[in-house]
This record gives structure tokens, sequence and C-alpha cells, in this order.
């Protein structure tokens, strides 16, 4: 057949096909047979026909998201906290916990919705970031369900609107603080759900950022000793310190000089070295697939870490007195780098411990002075090198201080006595006007018609005014009566240009 020789014979170009041309067209060669030409396709029709097969993965994942947008246009759940920012005040033994409030809504947009099932979760999530076996989800995280909450306990409609249900739950001052570490993680989850009656599920998500404050207290102070020799240091430092901020440190070395028969000696400071180091412990637990790994059930492997997140040189500022033994006295401030992202302390009964050190060197020349000439100070080359380590608190700002308990209301019991109520109108009457029993040197009674002059400074800083008295005896200060168009001496009538009379 022509079409046959066409197809197998070489091609015009004196090159050889490649190996990718002779296996299209040898496909080419096989369609011809099983296929006749008058049935088959066109290009243009060849490609509409499996365009679907050439979708890419993308393509395909965005199709599925519209499709599960589709799904949930129906109604949606949202979580909005209410609750002030949860900090658990103090110890795990004293601490009276955060209390967490909130509202749960959901928005229903189709004319009506029916939900065979409607919680919402508290979980606390541990997560290690050095699990037993690396590619297994089981041994790297592990979820606990604190509380549950269901709002829906049978099939359920619900309207075209907005409905809103409130929550509360008290989280127990012994749990341990939201936590995130080079080995592993602590997280607090909100889950809610919503399952309608068509299968669809509803889903809305809240991290809880959950903290711990302890109460600043006094100085702590820290001795150490070093034998053989004299040498003894104390550190003064606060008790707390906070991931951001500076504080104060107070050094003192003493125990510096002593004296044979025959020469002085004494140890001279050349320089000191703080370092703030953050010290990380987790165990790693196996699931049940991988327990044989190590050891059995219950077993896992311990991870520690130590990393610096402070440090500073000091070669001077500090004052030195030789007298009496000695003394070398410092005082500098210290701080934790904002930048080194520093995790509070905490303690989980997982296994996953952080705690802190505040770590000191210091590096001291011994210098020799003869008992002839105690000013010619000598190195004699020897040198020593101290290092202490000092348990450093690292805890939230407690900011006021003032837990959940002491923020509710009275209770019934603790509300006093109310105050007095007020007097009836009827009953004023009865009770004796104050002005009616004024002292101006005699006692008077405003209820008759005797007339008295006094002379008193204006009210509003004017000209001197005057007041008048009724009083059936003697006027103030032994003043006898006026009579119409008479007036003692030393007194004048009120006159209208002095002010209204009191």
């Amino acid at each position: 057949m022509p079409s046959r020789r066409l197809l197998f014979g070489r091609p015009a170009s004196s090159r050889s096909p490649t190996r990718k041309e002779s296996a299209s067209k040898s496909d080419t060669t096989i369609t011809t047979k099983l296929v006749p030409a008058d049935r088959r396709g066109s290009i243009t029709m060849d490609h509409l026909l499996h365009f679907a097969k050439r979708k890419s993965y993308s393509e395909r994942s965005v199709s599925v998201g519209k499709e599960n947008n589709k799904l949930s246009k129906g109604a949606t759940v949202e979580i909005d906290i209410k609750s002030p920012p949860l900090i658990f005040y103090g110890t795990t033994e004293f601490s009276t916990g955060a209390l967490l409030s909130g509202e749960l809504h959901l928005i229903v947009t189709d004319p009506d919705v029916k939900l065979q099932k409607y919680t919402m979760q508290l979980l606390a999530k541990v997560t290690t970031k050095k699990p037993v076996t690396k590619d297994c989800r089981n041994c790297a995280t592990k979820t606990n369900e604190i509380f549950t909450w269901e709002f829906v306990k049978e099939p359920t409609d619900y309207n075209k609107e907005k409905h809103t249900l409130p929550f509360s739950y008290l989280l127990k001052g012994h749990l341990t603080a939201t936590t995130h570490n080079k080995l592993g993680s602590i997280e607090y989850i909100l889950e809610a759900t919503a399952q309608t009656s068509t299968g669809e599920t509803i889903k809305d998500t809240r991290m809880l950022d959950v903290k711990r404050a302890l109460q600043p207290g006094s100085e702590r102070s820290s001795p150490r000793i070093f034998p053989p020799t004299n040498l003894k240091t104390e550190v003064t430092f606060p008790p707390v310190v906070h991931p951001i901020g500076e504080f104060n440190v107070a050094f003192r070395l003493t125990g510096i000089t002593w004296n044979t028969e025959s020469a002085h000696f004494r140890w001279h400071l050349r320089r000191l070295t703080w370092r703030i180091e953050e010290v990380s412990k987790i165990i790693s637990p196996a699931c049940h697939k991988h327990a044989a790994k190590v050891g059995g059930e219950g077993k896992g492997v311990q991870h520690n870490d130590v990393r610096t997140i402070g440090d500073k040189d000091i070669v001077e500022g500090w004052k030195t007195d030789w007298t009496d033994g000695g003394t070398t006295e410092l005082e500098f401030t210290s701080a934790i780098k904002p930048t080194s992202s520093p995790t509070c302390d905490m303690e989980s009964p997982t296994g996953f411990k952080v705690t802190h050190r505040l770590s000191m060197e210091l590096v001291v020349g011994e210098e020799v002075a003869p008992a002839k000439r105690p000013n010619s100070w000598s190195a004699t080359g020897t040198a020593r090198v101290l290092r202490t380590q000092h348990a450093l608190v690292v805890t939230e700002r407690s900011g006021m201080g003032i837990s959940w308990d002491e923020e509710q209301p009275p209770m019934y019991e603790d509300v006093p006595k109310s105050p007095p109520g007020y007097i009836k109108m009827d009953e004023c009457n009865d009770i004796e006007d104050p002005l009616r029993r004024l002292d101006l040197g005699g006692r008077l009674d405003l209820g008759e018609s005797r007339e008295y002059n006094v002379n008193l400074p204006s009210i509003a800083g004017g000209r001197p005014g005057s007041v008048r008295f009724d009083s059936p005896g003697e006027g103030p200060s032994g003043s006898r009566p006026t009579s119409s168009g008479e007036r003692p001496s030393g007194m004048r009538s009120a006159s209208p240009r002095d002010g209204p009379s009191t």
C-alpha cells in the first residue's frame, strides 16, 4: 500500500530520525492499523477529549477548594474571645487559674440549615521537634482534650440569621503556659465543629496564648566560696526577670589579700564575663507502633539543649579596697536579647522543662609585694578562673497582678448593709434647723422681731456688709436694741449699694 510505504520510508532529509521520533512514528503506524482512517478524530477533537487528563495538580486543587467553599456557603462558624489575656498568677501550686470566656457565632446564610452536631473542644497539643521516628506524626504530636462543649444534642434547625452562644471555662492553675522552644512546643487550641444534615462539616480554630506571671519579691543573694583560697563571691539580683527589659546585678568579691612574714599577696580582678543561659529538656515519647525502639510502652528519648540568650565582657568599672582582707565591688546591668526568642521558665508533666541560669566567669591574677616595700607590686604569673552559676527565674510581667477571683463581683454575703434612706418631706418639720441656733457671742432665736446690726465682710469681696438679727433679748457683744431712726455707735444700717443683706 502506498500509504504504508510513506510511513515506513526514510524521510527526504539526510539526517536519521531520533529515538523519540521513531517511537512516535511507530505509534502512529499502530494507530493507523487499529483505527480506520474514516473513523479517526481530528487533532482538535482529540485535544478536547483528553484535556481533563492534562490538568495539573494545582488546577485540581483549586477546583476542590472551590467546591468546599461552595459547600460551606450555607453557614459559617466564628469564635470570638471576650476575656482578658489568660495569665496564671503565681506558681502551679498556688495559682487559681485564668477565666476564659467568649461567644460562638453561627452565621447562617441559607434560608434554613439543620445541624446534627454542634460542639467545641479545648485541646492541649504537645509537639516534640525530635521525635523517636522522624516521619511518624503520632510520635511527634500528642493531643489531649481538656474540655468539650455540646451545644446541640439532637438535630436542630437554624434560620437565616446570626446565632450567638456564650461559653466560659476556668483554666486550672496547674496547667503549663504556652511554650515554643527549639526542642518542642505546647499549644492550647479552641476548635468549633458544626455538622449539617447533608454531611457538611464547618470548622473554626483559635489559638490561645496562655502565660504565667510570678510576683516580684525581695532581692536574692547567692554566695559562693572557692577553696583552697579565701576567695568568696556574693551576687545579688532580682528574684524574677522578664524576657524584655534590663535588671541590675551587684557583685562582691572578698578575701583577695593575705600576708606572710616576707611578702604581701593579693588577687587582682582582670575580667568578668556574664552569660544568661537557657537550659531545655524534653522527653520524646514513642507511639504504640514504634515503642520497641525505646524499650517498651511509656518510655522515650531525652534531649537536652543549652543556649546563650545574653552575654557581655566587663574589663573595668569595679572598685577595690585592699584593707581588711580586701574587697572588690561591681554593679552592672544585665538583659536578655529580645532577638533570641527566649522562653519563660516552665515544667510540664510530659517531661518538657525550661530553666535559666546566670553564669559568671572571673579571671583573677596573683600579685606580690615584699614586706619591706609594700607598694612595689608585681605579677607572679599565677592566675585563676572562677566560675559561678546562679538560678535565674524568667517570667512574664504581671502588670496589675490581679487574678480573676479578685476581679469577680462580690457575693451576697459580702455585700454590706445598705446606706440610710432619704428623709421624707413630712419629717423635715421635726428636725431642728441648725441656723436657728447660730452662736455669735450669744444665744439667738431667729423667730422674734428684735433687730441688731453687725459689721461682716462682704461675700463678694467688696465693701463690708451688714446682717440683721431678731432676738427677744440683747444683741451680740452687749449692744442695746435700737429704735427707729437710731443706731448704736460703730454700727450702720444696711445700704442697697453694699450688696444684699444676709
